[in-house]
């Protein structure tokens, strides 16, 4: 992504490289010497980092405590509309650089270490491939996604009406935090399902009627309602016969 004048500029407004160069000055660890290079002594003695791509983002396979950089070459023949992932701190910086005609430099860096999984939100759904990449001084390995949802959905429970118990399932195409709870005609928060982060992947959980004192709800219609910190929200129905 060049302007007239050769400069580079993130999409997302985070960042500017005046001469084509991405620079660090914080860090120093991220540089695009125009063949996009990246260069670390001595990484083949380190250990691995495994990434994938689930839902348009690319994350961490597990989790890594002290993440304050990370830089990939994609394999793409379109602008990858390459943005940081939503839990990335705030303080953050990323650089998007176009290396030839099918390949695409992504770093950022940061004063705060990563505190989730995501590193990186695709705003397409065009093929990209890694060619190179390393998170810290430490190189990745790219692992393709298996058995992952690629959209958030909340299914309808089974079976609907239902006595004494109901299965509800929910896909995550990412680690989320989750709040999944039931709800009566009146709006009241009756039962809390699913609270907290979850994994990327298909979910269920079995409502079996009552409140969370444990206590046996009346028959009648209920709605269970699914909410994510991505936005993602939903709401359904359920009725419940005695």
């Amino acid at each position: 992504m060049k302007d007239e004048g050769g400069r580079m500029k993130d999409e997302g407004g985070r960042m500017r490289d005046e001469g084509g160069r991405m620079k660090d000055e914080g860090i120093g660890r991220m540089k695009d010497e125009g063949i996009g290079r990246m260069k670390n002594e001595g990484i083949g003695r380190m250990k691995e980092v495994g990434v994938w791509v689930t839902g348009n983002q690319l994350q961490l396979v597990d989790f890594t405590d002290d993440i304050v950089a990370f830089q990939f070459v994609l394999e793409t023949n379109v602008d990858p509309h390459a943005q940081l992932a939503s839990g990335v701190p705030a303080d953050w910086q990323m650089v998007v650089n176009q290396l030839d005609e099918d390949q695409w430099f992504v770093g950022a860096y940061g004063v705060t270490p990563l505190t989730s999984k995501g590193l990186i939100q695709f705003q397409n759904d065009a093929k990209r491939d890694i060619r190179f990449g390393q998170i810290n001084e430490i190189p990745v390995k790219y692992t393709p996604a298996v058995n992952v949802p690629q959209h958030f959905v909340l299914h309808a429970a089974y079976p609907n009406p239902f006595n004494p118990q109901t299965t509800i399932r929910f896909d995550l195409p990412l680690e989320s935090t989750v709040d999944l709870a039931v709800y009566d005609l009146a709006g009241k928060r009756i039962c809390s399902l699913v609270t907290g982060r979850r994994n990327a992947g298909y979910h269920q959980v079995e409502w079996n009627g009552t409140n969370d004192h444990g206590q046996a709800v009346s028959s009648g219609i209920y709605f269970y309602r699914l909410q994510t910190d991505t936005g993602f929200r939903a709401t359904a129905s359920m009725i419940l016969l005695k």
